[in-house]
Parts: structure tokens; sequence; C-alpha cells
């Protein structure tokens, strides 16, 4: 949970899993983010706000490894999956 910054809306943060493949896992979290853009207005959709990465090092005995976490900002649900399946149910 976050808030933004611009108007204090109630964001949920998802945080992408380190993978040991970097260009992998860069690839995935590049076609989630062209795909939620796409996909900004869609009905039962979330909203997508932003995203960010963080690089850091840290020394271990065989050396520096440099590791990314990467971030979405996306609209925050106040129910369940299965709660908001069955209410979109009923409205069609």
């Amino acid at each position: 949970l976050a808030l933004k910054t611009d108007d204090g809306m109630e964001i949920a943060l998802k945080r992408m899993k380190d993978e040991l493949d970097e260009e992998y896992s860069c690839n995935l979290f590049q076609r989630e983010v062209t795909a939620l853009k796409q996909r900004n207005a869609v009905p039962g959709v979330v909203r997508y706000h932003g995203s960010a990465e963080v690089r850091y090092t840290s020394s271990t005995p065989e050396g520096d490894i440099t590791r990314v976490i990467r971030y979405m900002a996306l609209e925050l649900m106040e129910c369940s999956l299965e709660e908001l399946i069955s209410q979109w149910q009923r409205t069609q």
C-alpha cells in the first residue's frame, strides 16, 4: 500500500520477483507494463499508475553483485478477486 504524492490516492505496489536471468526478468516486466498501459481503460482490469526500477549493489566474498528490484503502482482493490468476479458477473 502506498499513496500517490500528486493526489493522495491509495495504490497497491506490486514488486516483481527477482529472477536469476536479468534479461528475462526485464523483458517480463516490460511486457506486463506495456499490457497494463494498453488496457488502462478496460473494465475489470486494474489501472496502471506507474513503475520504477531500483538498482543496488551488495558485497559478497565473491565480489559485488548488482540487483534490480522492479515495482508497479496499480489501482488498489478493496475486495478479493472472488468478490470482484462475482460482482462483475452480476452486472453482465
